[in-house]
């Protein structure tokens, strides 16, 4: 009870429309092979204690969610949608990132679906 560090989670977590919400720790993601999968609609976030960050891309677009181990590093990775632009053409994406508090209140702000699940 002394180390709250010991009782807290520390781990990436997602959240996807077939799975829903996702939060093995990080020594338990890698035995299921590791994620690589296009994902619409959701986030990915990496959390520890009481603080997390989470890439929460657009709504309607697919973003590729990778989690790895690489020289005895967990990482997880997000991608933006992938564009083809012509000359003289424009084109626009939407993506947020929280890097913070574990905040209620201003989570649900948010608007990401499960987002609020990080706090328990």
């Amino acid at each position: 009870m002394t180390n709250p560090d010991s009782l807290s989670f520390n781990g990436a977590t997602w959240y996807d429309n077939d799975k829903k919400y996702q939060r093995p720790a990080f020594k338990d993601y890698l035995e299921d092979g590791t994620l690589n999968q296009n994902i619409t609609g959701g986030w990915l976030a990496m959390l520890q204690h009481h603080f997390f960050t989470a890439w929460i891309p657009q709504k309607d677009q697919t973003a590729p969610y990778v989690l790895s181990q690489v020289a005895g590093r967990d990482l997880i990775e997000a991608r933006g949608p992938a564009f083809t632009v012509a000359p003289g053409q424009s084109t626009s994406t939407e993506a947020r990132l929280w890097v913070g508090p574990k905040l209620v209140n201003l989570i649900a702000k948010e608007d990401g679906p499960g987002l609020a699940r990080v706090v328990a």
